[in-house]
């Protein structure tokens, strides 16, 4: 078959992206250039003990997303929603192992990098972390807490580079075969690319990062074929493409929550002690910003924070089978095993079903300065020189939209399907208790810097709720 279909348009981080290579780069060597900005750090977390993780980048050094990671988050979404096997196998190909057969692909992808797309860059002077204008990516610092003491785990700061949100990709796609067969397969499937929410794509999905989407408008296609007469090539016209209406959403929970801070809040910005220090405020603890030079709240802090929650609830309600986030389910294990707070957010080798949808900010607050001292432990009086200052907000309001999606697995070992999270009923209806605890029976969640001090405590309010079965 000669004839094939062109076609090309655009990839917009929805949010932070992380497509890594799964190598890591010293934070020194990433910042020779620049070594002020990492002044802050320890010594040995300025040498080889700060490994950061990297992402995948083009001959340009510009970051860019693999044709092998689009195809599998479309492959993904289309499993997602209940496509047959046969026409995803027929639509994305599939490997061949050992005596069986594998397939070609009716579709092939290329690299999308950056050409021509400059005008979504992030401009050069931008509050996100370690940001570098010149490798279009800034550095997330992480910690992991640990769940008996509840405080940051020894040894566990890790470092991750991220694209920032709003930056642009070029796709590009062959379709091999006739353009009415390609509205028949690809454009469906090109559609759940589409939806607003996006697909996944790279680490921290359930985080609210990871979601990329193809901007509707921007597809165009082109007709390439082949005239047997004069044995030559017809290549037609580029023609904007309309994707089709997606009618294949899955059945979801969908709750808007409204967290309201009145008192002070901040998450320690880990570059904001260099950054006060050049600014002549020595000593002054600074804020995380977001692009939009917005109050940041991490969503890996709320999603562990209600992660602790729900795992709390399990054991009020005696489900003895505990939460471990460095559990390990094996391709052969079945979910059953896993407890149901693992279940929601997820462990190596399952991806939680609890999503976070959008964290978006209402009110950023007024800005207050809140002036602190060290005390001595023997004589209870300030130590001198150890006055310092927070740089926090006052009245900060977010709006958080949670998903608990539906999931079917096919076991192993009995080759029989069942579903997880919307529509299933204990996964359900432990989703639902955690929102009762949280909006009705304890409307009090702690986040960011501070809490045992009275910093980042948040009123919980349920705001909308959308059931879709």
């Amino acid at each position: 078959m000669l004839d094939q279909v062109i076609l090309c348009g655009q990839l917009e981080a929805l949010s932070p992206l992380h497509v890594g290579t799964g190598d890591f780069t010293p934070l020194a060597q990433l910042f020779e250039n620049d070594s002020r900005k990492l002044s802050h750090l320890a010594a040995d977390d300025r040498g080889r003990g700060a490994l950061v993780a990297t992402i995948v980048r083009d001959h340009e050094n510009r970051p860019c997303l693999s044709a092998t990671a689009i195809k599998g988050c479309l492959r993904a979404a289309c499993r997602a929603v209940g496509w047959d096997q046969l026409d995803i196998k027929h639509l994305f190909g599939e490997a061949r192992e050992s005596e069986d057969v594998g397939a070609m692909a009716k579709v092939l992808l290329r690299l999308a990098n950056m050409d021509g797309l400059e005008q979504y860059f992030p401009p050069e002077r931008t509050p996100l972390p370690y940001y570098r204008h010149e490798a279009l990516s800034y550095i997330q610092t992480r910690i992991r807490v640990d769940h008996d003491a509840g405080v940051a785990a020894d040894k566990y700061l890790f470092f991750q580079e991220m694209v920032p949100q709003g930056v642009r990709f070029r796709f590009r796609a062959v379709f091999r075969g006739a353009w009415e067969e390609c509205q028949q397969k690809l454009l469906p499937a090109l559609a759940l690319l589409g939806r607003h929410q996006g697909v996944a794509l790279g680490k921290g999905y359930t985080l609210g990062n990871g979601r990329i989407r193809l901007v509707p408008d921007s597809l165009q296609a082109r007709v390439v074929g082949f005239d047997a007469l004069r044995c030559l090539p017809t290549v037609g016209a580029k023609t904007a493409v309309c994707l089709p209406a997606d009618a294949s959403a899955s059945p979801a929970v969908r709750i808007s929550l409204r967290l309201a801070c009145e008192g002070p809040f901040l998450v320690l910005d880990p570059t904001g002690a260099d950054a006060a220090a050049q600014k002549g405020a020595a000593n002054q603890l600074q804020p995380l910003l977001r692009q939009d030079n917005q109050p940041d709240l991490l969503a890996s802090s709320l999603m562990g924070a209600l992660r602790a929650r729900l795992a709390w609830l399990s054991q009020l309600a005696d489900e003895s089978d505990g939460d471990d986030p460095e559990r390990i389910l094996k391709p052969r294990q079945s979910p059953v095993e896993l407890s149901t707070s693992e279940r929601l957010f997820g462990v190596t080798g399952w991806r939680g079903l609890v999503r976070l949808a959008s964290l978006e900010i209402e009110d950023a607050g007024q800005t207050c300065v809140v002036p602190r001292v060290a005390l001595d432990r023997f004589t209870a009086g300030p130590i001198d020189g150890a006055l310092f200052f927070t740089n926090a907000r006052v009245g900060v309001k977010y709006k958080v939209r949670l998903v608990l999606e539906s999931r079917r697995h096919t076991d192993a070992a009995t080759n029989q399907a069942q579903v997880f999270g919307a529509g299933a009923e204990t996964d359900e209806k432990a989703f639902r208790a955690l929102i009762h605890e949280l909006t009705v029976d304890d409307p009090l969640l702690m986040l960011g810097h501070g809490t045992n001090q009275g910093f980042g405590w948040f009123q919980v309010e349920e705001i909308a709720r959308d059931d879709r079965a």
